[in-house]
């Protein structure tokens, strides 16, 4: 994996903390290294059972293209969920 995807996901899971502590709603961010998978979905105004899952990205990057172009995606998708506060 390389430098600039290590990097993206590191900040998207720190925008994902973010998210969680600042804002209604409760954001997951999953990273599956057996796999190479990253998956990110919230809950809007917080997690309770049954509630609907948003996804935001699932991707799998040994087994897809333009990962860096749908992590940069993730990461826009993140910020304007932190400007609902």
């Amino acid at each position: 994996m390389n430098s600039v995807i290590k990097k993206l996901i590191g900040e998207i899971t720190e925008l994902a903390v973010d998210a969680t502590n600042k804002t209604k709603h409760d954001v997951f961010a999953d990273y599956h290294g057996h796999v190479s998978g990253f998956h990110v979905n919230y809950h809007a105004n917080g997690y309770s059972t049954g509630t609907p899952e948003t996804n935001i990205i699932d991707i799998y990057m040994d087994r897809e293209k333009n990962q860096i172009s749908k992590l940069k995606q993730a990461k826009r998708k993140l910020k304007k969920l932190l400007e609902e506060k």
